[in-house]
């Protein structure tokens, strides 16, 4: 992080300056001008999630211009009083050999690193960034070995962002940022760069590093009419208050006669962030809790002991679920990690709780995860309540029912297609073979797996309409091309299925089925004899609920407009389902999501079965 702004150099011998005398103020070390009044607040606040640890911006504060570079570094804990207080200059930037060094053929190699230079001669601190100027561009990245210590991976969030996760819990952004700062763009349109840290991470590595957190800054804004100012500066246009932690240099300009004064207050200095670490992410042991139901402190000596059980609501997984590094079992309710930890002796708890043995969440797990399921805990009563006014259908056992029904109707037509000679597989009707499909489990394959996502009994519109779009998905599975031929070897025209999509091509063989049966003739030995009733527009009650799901996804797609909320409506009395009656979520209408579409792909495959 470089910057063109100059101060007295801190490699010089270092000379405390005594406090300025300033007119009116009792405390000199107190006086802010109104531009920079802000930085006489303390920089932490304790119950801030994050604490950013460099910064590059050019964003007014309040109705002040200007800008403000900040890096924070780690200083000895028997150092950080002196350099927050010392009216002793010290660097306010990161700085490193390069970019770009001269070395020569001969040596001495290039020395890597990076630094902010202390009061004295050769005194450097460990910044938590690295950063430096590529052309017109300022770059910020977190320091590595604040990355490794808490084996953070990294995940882009789009527009140039990254987050780092500490997979272990998971806890996901433990690290924000956004790198680049480019000045080729115009003042108004260029980009914070920043870096930021969860608070309980950044004690844990002052904690480990035995040093406090200290912010190296420098901030210029522009003022006009500040009073306080103006007797600071009594008469002059340009001067220095060296004030203790900081440099203050203040300047009037004029640009015209007659004009304005434009007050420009520019301050390099030190703020302390956290004094000292605590420990906050790395145990010793395990992590002192109280789980509901069992009163007092929990151990894992206990827990076996007493063979004791918890139980959470299943949102546990919700930050589990669509992750590739792990595995989640819907039907029981655990997790796994990459093999490094696992949550298991699990099982599900009416529709919307998991109860797991305490004793085994303790072996298996670190303390983050401990942690996490312990936010999610609930008395044994509320899980017990929760079925019997939800009953022990979890969403879990609705996706397998959906999946074995969906299955069950792909077979069906496969059996179809045998009986009239085209010999078309599972697979080649619906995308999914039934014996693979045990042998994997759903909630491995893709395209089934999202179908066991937890779904709170709050859920909002949004989701209910997202989880429309999963079934979609599922519907999707459907092939054209041999339900075609199907119906073309059943004696429709080909002509009259040119338009038909997957649906009504099924709907086309269900009709055909009805029409046959009712006449009272074999299925589909028969089917010659009523070919030419077919009627595309016969409406089979078994297929009004998959339309109705397309309808539905359709929708999630366009959430609004003129006519939305009637025709949603339409749609969801297809399945029963009220909208003013889901004022409380969306969870119950999500279930009769499920309930639909499994009565109805059973309801399709009996109609198929061959009456031959």
């Amino acid at each position: 992080m470089s910057s063109s702004e100059s101060h007295p150099s801190s490699s010089d011998p270092v000379e405390t300056p005594p406090l300025p005398v300033i007119p009116d103020v009792d405390d000199p070390a107190s006086f802010w001008p109104a531009s920079l009044a802000h930085l006489a607040f303390p920089y932490d606040v304790p119950d801030a999630e994050y604490v950013t640890i460099a910064e590059i911006a050019e964003a007014a504060v309040g109705e002040f211009d200007g800008c403000r570079r900040l890096a924070v570094a780690l200083v000895p804990l028997d150092k950080a009083t002196e350099v927050s207080e010392s009216t002793a200059a010290t660097g306010h930037e990161v700085q490193s050999h390069g970019p770009l060094p001269i070395v020569g053929d001969e040596g001495p190699p290039h020395r890597s690193g990076f630094w902010i230079e202390g009061i004295r001669r050769g005194e450097r601190f460990e910044p938590l960034v690295n950063a430096w100027r590529g052309s017109d561009a300022d770059v910020l990245v977190p320091d590595n070995n604040l990355l490794m210590v808490f084996g953070l991976v990294p995940r882009h969030t789009g527009g140039g962002a990254m987050s780092w996760d500490d997979l272990r819990g998971p806890v996901y952004d433990v690290v924000r940022m956004s790198s680049v700062s480019d000045h080729q763009r115009p003042k108004d349109q260029r980009q914070r760069a920043f870096v930021e840290i969860r608070r309980d991470y950044l004690l844990e590595y002052c904690r480990i590093k035995q040093s406090a957190a200290v912010a190296f800054y420098y901030e210029q804004r522009q003022s006009q009419g500040d009073v306080a100012f103006d007797r600071a500066m009594e008469g002059r246009v340009n001067e220095d208050f060296h004030l203790p932690g900081r440099l203050l240099n203040l300047q009037i300009h004029r640009d015209r006669v007659n004009a304005p004064q434009t007050q420009l207050a520019q301050v390099w200095g030190r703020r302390i962030v956290l004094p000292r670490g605590e420990r906050r992410i790395i145990e010793v042991g395990d992590p002192i809790l109280e789980w509901p139901g069992h009163a007092g402190p929990m151990s894992l000596n206990r827990a076996a002991r007493e063979h004791l059980m918890a139980y959470v609501s299943d949102q546990v997984l919700l930050d589990y679920e669509g992750k590739p590094v792990f595995e989640v079992y819907p039907k029981s309710g655990g997790v796994s990690y990459r093999g490094q930890w696992a949550v298991s002796y699990c099982h599900r708890v009416g529709r919307n709780h998991i109860s797991v043995e305490i004793k085994k969440l303790y072996e298996g797990s670190p303390s983050a995860v401990i942690e996490h399921w312990h936010r999610h805990a609930v008395p044994e009563t509320v899980a017990k309540a929760d079925r019997d006014a939800h009953g022990g259908r979890n969403i879990a056992v609705r996706a397998e029912e959906l999946v074995a029904s969906f299955l069950g109707m792909s077979s069906a037509l496969a059996t179809l297609s045998d009986r009239i000679a085209l010999s078309f597989t599972q697979v080649d009707v619906g995308g999914y073979d039934s014996a693979e499909v045990a042998y994997r489990g759903w909630w491995t394959t893709d395209g089934l797996s999202a179908l066991g996502k937890v779904a709170p009994m709050g859920a909002t519109l949004d989701e209910f309409l997202d989880r429309s779009v999963t079934m979609v998905i599922l519907l999707e599975s459907i092939q054209q091309a041999p339900l075609r031929n199907m119906a073309v070897k059943l004696g429709l025209d080909r002509k009259r299925l040119a338009e038909l999509k997957s649906l009504k091509l099924l709907g086309s063989l269900c009709q055909l089925a009805t029409i046959c049966k009712a006449a009272g003739h074999r299925w589909p030995a028969d089917v010659s004899y009523v070919v030419n009733e077919w009627d595309k527009n016969l409406r089979v009650p078994a297929l009004s609920r998959l339309f109705a799901v397309n309808q539905l996804r359709q929708k999630a797609a366009h959430r609004n407009g003129e006519g939305f909320a009637a025709s949603l409506a339409v749609d969801l009395e297809s399945f029963g389902i009220e909208a003013n009656a889901q004022a409380a979520g969306w969870g119950h209408a999500i279930d009769l999501l499920y309930d639909g579409l499994i009565d109805d792909f059973n309801a399709i495959a009996a109609l198929l079965v061959s009456t031959d």
